[in-house]
């Protein structure tokens, strides 16, 4: 999409809940899955790529089989930002190198509970 190959480097568990560079795009999952997903960027790449929206659209096409919906992008610019992940799941770091710069994927999802989400829905109306 932005023609710049990417390196995949190994995945791990993201320990803590800090972005890796100062650059963040944040969109929210729902539907039968509930979470965050993090592109974070170095400063570099930032610059070259500024358009976390595109991104999100290419994502969202990709992602209509598992009946998922997605908030609109945030950006949130600087260092030691924390972003918050469901209770009880563990983030998948995945890192990536460019001709830009450096860059990493933070996911973290969780399966919904489709029958306590529609139970708390109707008694809320």
């Amino acid at each position: 999409m932005l023609n710049c190959p990417l390196k995949r480097g190994s995945l791990q568990l993201k320990g803590n809940y800090c972005p890796t560079y100062p650059v963040s795009g944040i969109i929210g999952m729902s539907g039968r899955a509930v979470g965050t997903i993090v592109l974070s960027v170095s400063e570099s790449v930032a610059l070259k790529a500024t358009s976390t929206m595109l991104m999100a659209g290419s994502a969202k096409g990709q992602l209509e089989e598992y009946k998922l919906s997605i908030s609109l992008p945030g950006v949130v610019i600087g260092k030691n930002h924390v972003v918050r992940f469901p209770s009880s799941v563990t983030p998948i770091f995945v890192p990536f190198e460019c001709e830009w710069g450096s860059l990493a994927l933070e996911v973290g999802l969780k399966t919904a509970d489709v029958e306590e989400a529609a139970l708390a829905a109707a008694n809320r109306a």
